[in-house]
């Protein structure tokens, strides 16, 4: 039991040729044993985490997700440019976050047998890996955020896209440390908020390091100033549109990665192992956010071919099998090697799923308001718009493969949405469908006042008339007061 606290420190360099110290990073592995207490009462403080942290942070909790910080930033850039709004965004960085981290700030007490004894300060420092300290110090950084609230609640301070977002705007976005704060710019909103975060500095003994903001910011607060297109959270952004000279370093990565392991050594095996596992994994994380031009998924191609077709003395072998035949399942004779492409609409047609089933924070409430505007997403057609919209807009109608809608009282689906069972009506009543001019109406208007009306371009027919009559017989009730529910058939 005396080596239970025991631990090794390793020194994992930061850069390549590190000399000095302070270009190292100490790990420490820890026992076993204490491990397993550690993750024991991280499981636990968890939930009540989930209910103390603030919606806007999206790190080391249940249901939040990376990207929901990023889209979110991205529409509200999008926004203040496109209407001309005044708008000061500043990326803070926490020096040394978790080293610094004061825990005169974090008080403790134990739970026994449902009494709560007296609380006491910590004297350890938060562990990097130890699965509480992620909680423990999203915890802390709330703080920051509690400031902030509180200034933007008696007008200290004055967050961006209020008229999207009601009661103040918004004035901040978290990622664990990584925080963006956003204000409109005025003097006033400056001078209290360099006040806040000095506050800030001085409760919890984070430093924060202006100098390194990315985003635009003002003299007067000591910082740099950056220019779009920015990178965050190692996503591209920009206040218009992406030039493709920045989604070109992607496909830089996948190069820089496959360089070294070409080489007489290197199987098909694998090749297709390495492809697999690693290559096609690199772009991922963007293309789950954009849809890319087709040019850029091309060159992707072109780099996991030219690496899986090198020879041995780098010269490029000849192959009589196209590079989407290899992309193809292995029970349809490829090798499962994942397509960018088809990965891009996939992860894409993730957030149509999310929409549809108004699963998101403040994201969701930007596209909702900015575009949506209380129709349905199959029904809105909005054009223009930000990325992200357009990209959304060009892969929505896949959706409808393998999705059946619930009615409850119409006004989320369309009459053309498959809501009868598993069967559209133009596959179960195709004689009727033909006859049918409006089939974007929504079934609520459709319904009005109890009866079912829809525009035909001519009088039905015998033939039509029977099908009317067995479609109003298998319609189901609309519900006034319940809304409609979308369901995945596979």
């Amino acid at each position: 039991m005396s080596r239970i606290n025991y631990g090794v420190i390793t020194l994992i360099p930061k850069t390549v040729g590190a000399t000095d110290i302070r270009q190292f990073r100490p790990i420490m592995v820890i026992n076993v044993l204490e491990c397993i207490f550690s993750k024991v009462c991280a499981t636990h403080l968890a939930p009540v985490a989930e209910r103390l942290d603030h919606p806007l942070q999206t790190a080391f909790l249940k249901g939040r997700q990376i990207h929901d910080g990023i889209l979110a930033l991205h529409e509200i850039v999008h926004e203040v440019r496109t209407r001309g709004h005044k708008g000061f965004f500043l990326e803070l960085d926490f020096h040394k976050a978790y080293d610094r981290l004061d825990w005169s700030f974090l008080r403790t007490a134990i739970n026994i047998n449902g009494e709560v004894g007296p609380f006491f300060m910590s004297s350890a420092g938060v562990k990097q890996g130890d699965p509480i300290s992620p909680l423990l110090f999203n915890i802390d950084v709330h703080a920051l955020v509690g400031i902030l609230d509180k200034a933007r609640t008696v007008g200290h301070i004055s967050g961006v896209v209020g008229h999207l977002i009601p009661e103040g705007g918004v004035t901040h976005l978290q990622y664990a440390d990584d925080t963006v704060i956003m204000v409109e710019g005025s003097t006033l909103d400056i001078v209290n908020l360099k006040f806040l975060l000095l506050c800030f500095e001085a409760m919890s003994g984070l430093k924060i390091n202006f100098d390194k903001s990315e985003v635009v910011i003002a003299d007067n607060l000591n910082c740099g100033l950056a220019s779009f297109p920015i990178t965050y959270l190692e996503i591209p952004m920009a206040d218009s549109k992406i030039l493709m000279s920045v989604l070109d370093l992607l496909v830089q990565w996948v190069a820089r990665r496959a360089e070294p392991w070409h080489g007489r050594f290197t199987s098909k095996g694998s090749k297709s192992i390495l492809s697999f596992a690693n290559l096609v994994s690199l772009p991922m994380f963007l293309v789950g956010l954009y849809i890319l031009p087709e040019g850029v998924h091309g060159s992707f191609d072109k780099e996991l071919t030219g690496f899986f077709w090198q020879a041995a003395d780098g010269r490029q072998k000849y192959h009589m099998v196209k590079w989407a035949n290899i992309c193809r399942p292995k029970d349809q004779g490829g090798l499962g090697i994942m397509a960018s492409h088809r990965m891009n609409v996939a992860l894409m047609l993730r957030w149509v799923w999310r929409i549809m089933r108004g699963e998101g924070g403040l994201w969701l409430q930007l596209i909702q308001a900015k575009y949506l505007r209380g129709e349905p997403l199959l029904a809105c057609s909005r054009p223009g718009g930000s990325r992200f919209w357009r990209s959304n807009q060009k892969i929505k109608e896949d959706s409808r493969l393998e999705i059946s809608f619930t009615i409850g009282n119409g006004d989320g689906t369309q009459w053309l949405d498959p809501w009868m069972g598993t069967e559209t009506l133009r596959v179960g009543f195709p004689t009727l469908f033909s006859r049918f001019t409006d089939l974007s109406i929504l079934v609520s208007e459709a319904s009005r006042s109890g009866q079912w009306d829809i525009r035909s371009c001519r009088m039905f027919g015998q033939a039509e008339h029977v099908e009317w009559t067995r479609l109003l017989a298998a319609l189901p009730p609309v519900l006034p007061d319940y809304p409609d529910t979308v369901s995945w058939r596979l």
